[in-house]
């Protein structure tokens, strides 16, 4: 079964983008890759902040698709599905995790059993911390890996 969860950019205290991830939401699933995209987004490994949130939330959408291309066979089209914009303050019924990122702090909720949450104001965040802090926690190294010829940027497995 899939494990969905939302992620909201929140930027000068407005939010940005609420968007939802329909697979691999749980924290070892989802935060590996979004470290992976601001590498890739950044070509930083560990950038202090970003500017701009609706432009790299838009990004972290076209890099999150552009994973799924792999998947793409036996007429199932993988990156047509998974991801999606909501508004600003809502959370889908059957989310189990949510994080939000303000550039600079990634909030990350505990584990939401049936999405049973009234809203973003009521969220019980497990750990917040700088983007060291989460690799530290949850990725512990990003290492270069070779996939189909093309040099690109993996994570490798965190401290739990």
């Amino acid at each position: 079964m899939s494990t969905r969860s939302q992620l909201r950019f929140i930027e000068y205290g407005n939010i940005t983008a609420n968007i939802y991830r329909h697979s691999d939401g749980y924290p070892e699933g989802f935060i590996p890759d979004f470290l992976e995209f601001l590498h890739w987004y950044t070509g930083n490994p560990a950038p202090r902040s970003l500017n701009d949130l609706s432009y790299a939330s838009a990004n972290w959408i076209y890099w999150s698709k552009m994973q799924l291309q792999h998947y793409d066979s036996g007429g199932m089209q993988y990156s047509k599905l998974g991801y999606g914009i909501l508004p600003d303050n809502a959370i889908q019924p059957d989310v189990e995790y949510l994080y939000q990122f303000d550039g600079e702090v990634l909030m990350v909720s505990e584990h939401l059993w049936g999405g049973d949450i009234s809203g973003w104001e009521s969220v019980p965040w497990a750990f917040t911390g700088n983007l060291l802090q989460v690799r530290r926690k949850f990725a512990a190294e990003i290492i270069p890996l070779k996939v189909g010829g093309d040099l690109r940027v993996g994570v490798r497995g965190g401290k739990n």
